[in-house]
């Protein structure tokens, strides 16, 4: 058999490149839909200047929130998880009111970050309360 005869094997078929594709839309659309959840919680938080303020209290660049605001990109994993940290389960409920799956670690560890911020405050206030340096009202 001559090598000119041969037939290369088709490493991608049709199908598999159409069901890649399908799923590579389905992300892009998940995505937007995600990205413009984002977009709400952060302008009706901040309608003035909402790229500027939400990069200074999260560390993100502001161009780079300017870019979710305009729908011109989606934060990525890194920065998702940033504006969980800064914002906690009003964020979370916002753009994520499906609870999927991948993020119910995520919020049980806020959950419990929150419950023991509180924990530490009632202890705090009872332990001020025992020595007297607040008013019992």
């Amino acid at each position: 058999m001559s090598s000119s005869s041969a037939t290369l094997p088709n490493i991608i078929g049709r199908r598999r490149f159409s069901t890649l594709q399908t799923a590579q839309s389905c992300a892009r659309s998940e995505d937007a839909e995600m990205a413009e959840r984002i977009s709400m919680f952060l302008r009706q938080k901040y309608p003035d200047s909402t790229a500027k303020i939400v990069g200074k209290e999260t560390g993100i660049p502001w161009k780079t929130v300017k870019n979710w605001l305009d729908k011109r990109a989606a934060p990525k994993a890194p920065h998702f998880m940033k504006l969980v940290n800064a914002y906690g389960l009003p964020f979370l409920d916002a753009v994520d009111p499906d609870g999927l799956p991948f993020l119910k670690d995520v919020r049980t560890a806020i959950e419990r970050r929150d419950l023991t911020v509180r924990f530490e405050e009632v202890i705090a206030t009872a332990q001020k309360l025992q020595r007297g340096e607040l008013d019992g009202s």
